[in-house]
């Protein structure tokens, strides 16, 4: 076995996980068209598919709506509050110009197409403290590195007490080189280890290649052993997973997988019926009766179809236009899987049987997650957990820090009879202040970020109920 080696169920998810990246990007669509006669390999054969693979159209619903879906995450600023030595982030999470809500939004991305993402919070390797200078300017801060499930191939797991803890994770990438004219970029593979030791301190190994004739994987340097903001060894490694229903190293299911294949099976219906409108959608004329003299005297009197020429046939004989039937059984199934993937995506947005804790579950009200606001709720406590981790590099205080992605999606119209109604309730006693607060901030007539206290003091102060005017 060798740094390489690939989790099982990293083996048995890897190529549903490509197919949705794939038909969400739009990208290596000609993998996935069926090949017409495969056992015919003459170059007639591989020039007519080729024409039918660019003629096919391809649709890009997979994309839009999981643009869309991100979209109505993000239709409202997540609620952010990080401490003054963070407050970096929120421009540079990754020390790529990569901004905390770009961030966030990629996030949310990965676990609406595939259900799973890695997030990798690492400090830069100095030769000595780091000095105020150094932070400011940006030099020694904790960045965020995000990993797709495709990166992810091994990870192993122990128990620590009461807790299983993350034991070791292998991250796959590519890094540049520069090629040796000094101009040219290359890509080589690394891999990176990232454990604890026998003593449970947390180290970085970095593997590439060797360039022998084995090109085994070999250790590029020795161990690094990054230190908290204290000085001290972590003794957990600062990686999360995220997940489309829990937020651990265990493997969901990819959301988007349903959606694309069908996106994938629509663009072999579009390639079957473009085919079939390309070979026979144009009228062909046909004759009975034909022979050579027919032919000649056709030639010498310049009889041709079209421009009010007339053609003469032989006496009983019949000219005619022949026109195929429109190919309904390609465009029906075409229409079906539009309809079917309208339905499977607005699925995503309909409340389920998922609630998110045992205490919600439990309670009288549990909230009933639908896939999006449950990848909503997963990824905001996803992203809390990463800056935590950057607060313990920063020696910052966990207790600053929050950020909330709404899950609210749906806002329900209010219409003046319903207001009057919870107004009344309101005045009366019957519904609480935060409850009737929260109602007006989910149906956007109160600032969203009001807190019951202000809301409390603006209405002891003479502030106005909302205008009850039918226009």
């Amino acid at each position: 076995m060798s740094v390489d080696f690939k989790r099982k169920e990293y083996e048995d998810n890897i190529e549903r996980w490509k197919m949705v990246r794939d038909i969400s990007q739009a990208r290596n669509l000609k993998e996935y068209l069926v090949t017409r006669n495969p056992h015919d390999k003459s170059q007639e054969n591989v020039r007519r598919n080729n024409q039918i693979f660019k003629r096919a159209v391809f649709s890009e619903v997979t994309g839009y709506t999981i643009n869309g879906f991100i979209g109505m995450l993000f239709k409202t600023w997540p609620k952010v509050d990080l401490p003054t030595d963070m407050q970096y982030a929120v421009k540079d999470i990754t020390g790529s110009n990569i901004s905390l809500y770009q961030f966030a939004q990629e996030l949310c991305a990965e676990l609406v197409k595939n259900g799973r993402v890695g997030v990798w919070v690492d400090f830069p390797p100095l030769d000595s403290d780091a000095s105020r200078e150094d932070i400011q300017s940006g030099r020694a801060v904790a960045t965020a590195n995000l990993f797709t499930a495709e990166q992810i191939i091994n990870w192993r797991t122990r128990q620590d007490g009461a807790q299983t803890i993350l034991d070791m994770v292998v991250l796959q990438a590519d890094e540049e080189v520069i090629g040796a004219d000094g101009f040219s970029i290359d890509t080589r593979p690394m891999r990176l280890e990232l454990g604890l030791d026998s003593a449970g301190a947390y180290y970085v190994q970095k593997w590439i290649k060797s360039e022998t004739e084995q090109a085994e994987w070999i250790p590029e340097e020795e161990p690094r052993y990054p230190r908290n903001g204290a000085g001290g060894a972590f003794n957990r490694i600062p990686f999360e997973f995220g997940g489309s229903k829990i937020n651990n190293w265990r493997i969901d299911r990819a959301p988007m997988y349903s959606i694309a294949a069908l996106n994938k099976a629509h663009f072999n219906n579009s390639a079957i019926y473009e085919d079939s409108v390309y070979q026979v959608g144009q009228v062909q004329p046909w004759m009975s009766g034909l022979d050579q003299s027919t032919l000649d005297l056709m030639n010498t009197n310049n009889m041709y179809v079209g421009s009010g020429r007339l053609v003469g046939v032989p006496s009983g004989e019949r000219f005619e236009f022949a026109q195929a039937q429109p190919n309904s059984m390609a465009k029906e199934a075409m229409d079906s899987k539009i309809d079917q993937m309208i339905g499977l995506g607005a699925m995503f947005i309909q409340p389920g049987s998922a609630v998110k804790t045992a205490a919600q579950a439990e309670g009288e009200q549990a909230v009933q997650h639908s896939v999006l606001s449950l990848i909503a709720e997963n990824a905001s406590e996803l992203m809390v957990s990463v800056l935590n981790h950057m607060a313990a590099f920063m020696n910052s205080s966990p207790d600053a820090i929050e950020f909330v992605i709404s899950s609210k999606l749906v806002n329900p119209r209010a219409d003046a009879n319903m207001l009057r109604e919870m107004i009344a309730g309101f005045v009366q006693g019957a519904i609480p202040m935060d409850a009737y607060l929260r109602w007006l901030q989910q149906h956007q007539l109160e600032d969203g970020e009001k807190e019951v206290e202000d809301f409390s003091a603006q209405l002891s102060v003479g502030g106005s109920m909302p205008d009850l005017d039918d226009d």
